[in-house]
């Protein structure tokens, strides 16, 4: 088997949702070629119609899905292995947003209940303390990024600050949307 066709394989088995090019260069490839190899890759997919675009329109942030022939051939080639999950219409356009930011995606995923920014930093903290600094899942966040973090949340509709009249201790939750995309990255 080519180089080139293992890469592509890759690339399918980690489809297991509509993803982001960044995301499945993470997962699939873990950083043995470039980003923009990557592309090039999901590029050819899409000509073969096993991969499409579902948000073409968007300049950052393409979120990239198999088609029916590429749910097939990845069924054929995997086997029982996880099937596809299709992004709910109503949260794409936000799921895409936190996909784009590393600090965005470490901070949704710690949002299991009502907590404090500060619960919240530590949290992301924990995830990333026995990572080596050059793993693609570690995160460097300050307590100001985790607040600006939840600030953007809040504009997007995606947290609440459940007690927003309190200067310190404030306690942020995930709304029904953000329950909803975290679900979403959590899966497969």
């Amino acid at each position: 088997m080519t180089k080139k066709i293992s890469r592509r394989i890759a690339v399918i088995k980690v489809m297991t949702k509509p993803k982001i090019p960044s995301e499945i260069h993470e997962e699939a490839l873990e950083g043995a070629i470039s980003l923009s190899n990557t592309a090039e890759i999901l590029h050819g997919l899409v000509k073969e119609g096993l991969v499409v675009c579902i948000n073409e329109n968007e300049k950052v942030g393409r979120l990239y899905a198999l088609t029916t022939k590429g749910k097939t051939a990845r069924k054929k080639i995997f086997g029982s292995e996880s099937s596809f999950q299709e992004l709910p219409p109503e949260i794409i356009a936000d799921y895409t947003w936190i996909m784009r930011g590393k600090h965005r995606r470490a901070v949704i995923k710690v949002m299991d209940g009502r907590k404090t920014p500060s619960q919240i930093h530590r949290d992301v903290v924990k995830s990333s303390e026995n990572l080596p600094t050059k793993s693609i899942h570690y995160v460097k966040l300050s307590l100001n990024s985790t607040s600006d973090t939840l600030r953007g949340f809040r504009k997007k509709g995606i947290a609440v600050c459940i007690n927003q009249e309190r200067r310190v201790g404030r306690l942020y939750e995930l709304t029904k949307k953000g329950k909803a995309i975290r679900g979403q990255m959590l899966r497969g």
